[in-house]
Formats: C-alpha cells, sequence, structure tokens
C-alpha cells in the first residue's frame, strides 16, 4: 500500500507543476511593469483658470432677489405661522361665558 501512496503523491505533485506551469505560460511568466508613481492632489495646471470675484455676481444678486421678495411678502401681510399650543385650537377668552 504505501507505494501506492507514494505514486499518488508524485502524481498530484506532477499535477500541480504542470498547472504551475501552464498558468505562468498563460500569464506570460513575468511580472507586469511597476506603475508609476501616481499624486493623489490635483496637478497645478489644474488650478490656473478658477473662476473670479465675478462669478460670484449671479448667485448675490439671486440671494438679493429672494430677500427682496421674503421682505416684500412679509410686508404685505403674509406671516409665518407658528402653533406654539403644540396642537390645540387657539379659542377666544371669552367664548366659554
Amino acid at each position: 500500500m504505501s507505494t501506492a501512496h507514494g505514486q499518488d503523491t508524485q502524481h498530484l505533485a506532477a499535477q500541480a507543476h504542470a498547472a504551475e506551469a501552464h498558468a505562468a505560460e498563460a500569464h506570460g511568466g513575468d511580472l507586469p511593469p511597476v506603475p508609476a508613481p501616481r499624486h493623489i492632489t490635483p496637478a497645478p495646471e489644474d488650478y490656473v483658470n478658477l473662476p473670479g470675484a465675478s462669478a460670484l455676481v449671479w448667485p448675490l444678486l439671486w440671494c438679493v432677489v429672494v430677500g427682496v421678495l421674503i421682505a416684500l411678502l412679509l410686508g404685505l401681510g403674509w406671516g409665518l405661522h407658528h402653533n406654539d399650543s403644540h396642537g390645540a385650537q387657539d379659542v377666544p377668552a371669552d367664548a366659554g361665558h
């Protein structure tokens, strides 16, 4: 029995070696070249064309328009209704008499 076991071990080792050789041939057998170094931060030329102060004109103009609109609505009587009584309806003081 020991000879059969020894032959099985040799056979398995030969198959494993053949599989490794085939895998090396399929992938070229060599390691790929080392990749070029990469930088995480953007390159300095990416910062060249930043928008200037004129880029803030439209956002600030819209903020002014919204502020004037809200002031106009509040001035015309539109108000924010807060319900401080947590859902209870306001009852006039002399309604119970």
